[in-house]
């Protein structure tokens, strides 16, 4: 019997709405599939974050002072799913904590990188401000992670285990037992190896085993870089592009050699590599007691202690106190005052100081699992 007009309407309409069906799955897979970051770097003041994550974009770009938080983006196309993956950025000038809260909240914890920029042309600063921001990142990730337990304990210690294991991906970690890691993925990036690499054998040893004690007790890869020199800035766009997606570098090897710029991925040091790598004997059995004997240690080497006191160097110190005090940035100092760009910069920092008190009345407002973000609302 042969089919009717409306019949036949009415197959060509099902087998298309099948192929609509099957389009919009496909569609939903990939998307699922994409990969979205979050990460937040933070550091020493003029150590040249923004001109470093300036590097993942080729030519040249102005480079301005970071004033509050800044926010850029970087893609990769995904070759797996031919989906466009995307990391987002956030830089923080300054010391505003709170603002670490807007990029990384507890919601985004399971796909954030932390970072920290140091500049090595000022070694004893370098390690002062290291501790300084790693003692916060501690304490961030300690809060983010007790929130996120409240909503999914099995996700929260899935993070703490794959921590752990970035010690030994094919093999026991002789440390495995003593390292207490963070429970993201974070990058340590000791700058300006051009200004750094002249400088004595004895003090590199000493600044080299305290960054990478401080690296390998938290979980962190520590890279050398410079954004001067040409041939450090591809291998740092390399490993960034890597870092920014959580992955590690599959092809630069480690290198531990204090004469040449230091690259240790996380997992691949050991405590007693460090030990023997520098005049440090032990650094103690927490993280803040390892904080304070990195510093010391430094500062002795250099005979002078840090421009900013964090608490890691004894009052009765007896080496040299910094003739400056940069508690106060230069661009505040009356020598350089500009009335009209200092006024905007003060409004901007109030607006949003305002907005963050704003966004925190809202959050003890509402339930639990509402998370609000002023740079990216997701």
């Amino acid at each position: 019997m042969a089919l009717t007009a409306a019949e036949k309407r009415d197959i060509e309409k099902s087998a298309l709405f099948g192929k609509l069906r099957e389009l919009a799955d496909e569609a939903e897979k990939k998307e699922a599939k994409k990969i979205e970051t979050f990460s937040l770097f933070v550091g020493q003041p003029r150590s040249g974050k923004t001109s470093l994550l300036g590097i993942m974009h080729k030519g040249e770009r102005e480079v301005k002072p970071t004033l509050a938080l800044d926010f850029s983006f970087a893609r990769r196309t995904n070759n797996k799913t031919n989906q466009k993956d995307v990391a987002n950025i956030w830089e923080l000038g300054g010391e505003i904590e709170e603002l670490a809260g807007v990029a990384i909240p507890a919601r985004r914890l399971q796909k954030a990188l932390l970072g920290v920029v140091v500049d090595l042309s000022s070694p004893v600063d370098a390690v002062n401000w290291l501790a300084r921001w790693l003692r916060f990142y501690r304490s961030h990730v300690s809060t983010c992670l007790g929130e996120l337990r409240r909503e999914n304990e099995e996700t929260a210690n899935a993070m703490i285990e794959a921590a752990k294991r970035r010690y030994g991906k094919t093999k026991p970690h002789p440390d495995a037992r003593s390292v207490d890691p963070l429970a993201t993925p974070l990058l340590i990036i000791a700058n300006k190896w051009d200004l750094f690499k002249n400088e004595d054998a004895a003090r590199k040893k000493v600044v080299g085993q305290a960054l990478r004690y401080l690296a390998h007790s938290h979980g962190a890869t520590l890279a050398y870089a410079s954004a001067r020199d040409k041939p450090m800035q591809t291998k740092f766009r390399t490993l960034l592009g890597y870092a920014l997606f959580l992955k590690s570098d599959p092809k630069t090897p480690p290198s531990t050699d204090h004469e040449a710029p230091v690259y240790v991925p996380v997992g691949s040091d050991t405590f007693a590599a460090i030990a023997e790598a520098g005049p440090i004997a032990h650094f103690g059995t927490t993280h803040d007691q390892a904080y304070r004997v990195a510093v010391q240690a430094v500062t002795h080497a250099y005979g002078i202690q840090p421009v900013k006191d964090f608490g890691f160097v004894d009052e009765d110190d007896e080496t040299k106190k910094p003739d400056r005090d940069d508690d106060v940035d230069d661009m505040w100092d009356p020598k350089y005052a500009e009335p009209v760009i200092d006024n905007l910069y003060r409004q901007r920092l109030d607006d949003l100081m305002h907005k963050l008190a704003d966004a925190k009345k809202q959050r003890a407002s509402r339930p639990d699992n509402f998370y609000w973000s002023a740079a990216n609302p997701t």
